[in-house]
């Protein structure tokens, strides 16, 4: 089997890898600016108090030291149960411990109930092994009968030239320790509404890429354990009320930014005030601001790709001092695809996956890396390619991607309402627009971490 990934030098791109590790140590105790009710756990040293070999090794065993459903019962969970204050309109649809045999699992069933108009599914696994879903389909009886909506394709994985299936109907893209599906993504995809059956994948290599965008070699997982987590938003996506999401910002003292001037940094708060301008057409605001120091060795990343990658480190490094809820965010100088690709190797900004999990059952690996070191030439910003990120951690793929797939044809998101090839959209792969589309806004409010304020209609 082969993947691909579209990795454009010097220019942003979704990355299906993350959790993390850096390389010099730091006696600097990081310091927090609380915004909100909730600062950043920065009570020891970060990150030299993480043991990362054993957060990669293990994304559960971290996570489940932070577990903060409300009233959790054993597993498996398969009954809904609100999510509790700070996910006032979310659900646990279900949670199941879920074997792999020779890279599948058994078909994982559920039920999501009427009142639900958005679901994420989330795979919590090992830090270094890859997940996806080889087929998921909608709308079989508790018997497997019926004439079931396709959302993934069974078995597309087997003949996959790409990172992403362009072929399903919900579109997915692998990640790495965790995986999250969101649907609806699409206007294709009407409802979730009923039973569900799908089927986990899980495969180990590095991904890399050469000339060709191809991936040479992965192995299947002949064996594994998860946690598959079904995540419901009983409010409709495609509402207009005004929402908002909170970010842990993460600061490696680059281009002098750390949580001693966080609150007046001109580079940084001019990237709040971008994104916030960004984001104000879909009725998304930013919510609470988090700040901490997680340490300058991470200010420049050596290494993208992979469970051993710098940026790996720098996500798992963040695990134990996340809060319970928002994006980790993470400001560095530079981020280099890694040593292989030669010294100019260089990407703008990624995100751990298409969407990024959700911090709703404890902190995750996961989040956004944003260079924010000027680049000659490059008419990006920090604030927009925060907002192009972010737009990746909660749903959004390229609108157009600079490679093509089989036979050369080009790639597009899923949404009609996105020009293709313009590159004054936001989520153009080249990250230089600054349009973003209500139907765009309406996949990134089915992601968990867009939450409900006091002002939204939750009825």
């Amino acid at each position: 089997m082969r993947f691909s990934i579209a990795l454009i030098l010097l220019f942003t791109v979704p990355l299906l890898g993350h959790v993390g590790c850096g390389s010099e140590e730091t006696n600097t105790p990081p310091r927090a600016v609380i915004v909100d009710d909730e600062a950043i756990n920065t009570s020891t040293v970060a990150p030299t108090s993480v043991d990362l070999n054993e957060t990669r090794a293990n994304v559960l065993a971290v996570r489940d030291t932070r577990y903060i459903y409300p009233e959790p019962e054993p597993l498996p969970l398969q009954k809904p149960t609100p999510l509790g204050a700070n996910y006032p309109d979310g659900w646990l649809l279900s949670r199941q411990t879920v074997a792999i045999t020779d890279g599948y699992s058994t078909p994982v069933t559920f039920s999501v109930p009427s009142m639900v108009d958005a679901v994420m599914v989330t795979v919590l696994g090992q830090g270094d092994t890859y997940y996806a879903l080889s087929g998921w389909d909608l709308g079989l009886d508790r018997n497997g009968n019926g004439d079931p909506v396709v959302l993934v394709e069974d078995g597309w994985v087997d003949d996959s030239v790409l990172a992403f299936c362009l072929s399903c109907r919900n579109r997915i893209a692998p990640a790495l320790g965790n995986f999250t599906a969101l649907a609806p993504n699409n206007p294709s995809v009407s409802a979730v509404t009923g039973e569900h059956a799908m089927t986990i994948y899980a495969f180990q290599g590095d991904l890399w890429t050469n000339g060709d965008i191809t991936v040479p070699e992965t192995e299947v997982v002949p064996s594994d354990e998860v946690i598959v987590e079904v995540l419901g938003r009983a409010w409709p996506a495609i509402s207009t009320d005004y929402v908002e999401i909170d970010l842990n910002i993460f600061l490696t003292g680059s281009q002098g930014t750390d949580t001693a001037n966080a609150e007046d940094n001109e580079l940084l708060q001019a990237a709040v005030a971008e994104l916030t301008s960004l984001f104000a057409p879909l009725e998304i605001g930013i919510g609470a601001l988090r700040y901490a120091d997680i340490g300058d060795q991470f200010a420049t990343i050596e290494s993208v790709i992979g469970a051993n990658s710098d940026l790996s480190d720098m996500f798992a490094a963040a695990v134990e001092h996340s809060p319970s809820t928002g994006i980790n965010v993470f400001l560095v100088d530079k981020l280099y695809l890694g040593p292989e690709f030669g010294p100019f190797a260089r990407i703008l900004g990624i995100s751990s996956g298409s969407p990024g999990t959700p911090m709703v059952g404890g902190p995750t690996p996961s989040g956004v890396a944003v260079a924010i070191a000027p680049f000659s030439g490059n008419r990006s910003t920090t604030g927009r390619l925060l907002a192009h990120e972010l737009g990746h951690f909660l749903g959004l793929f390229h609108t157009s991607e600079a490679v093509t797939g089989q036979l050369g044809a080009a790639i597009h998101d899923q949404l009609p309402e996105t020009a293709e090839q313009d590159d004054d959209e936001l989520m153009h792969y080249t990250a230089v627009g600054a349009r973003m589309r209500p139907s765009q806004g309406a996949v990134m409010r089915g992601h968990l971490e867009v939450r409900a304020t006091a002002t939204s209609n939750l009825e």
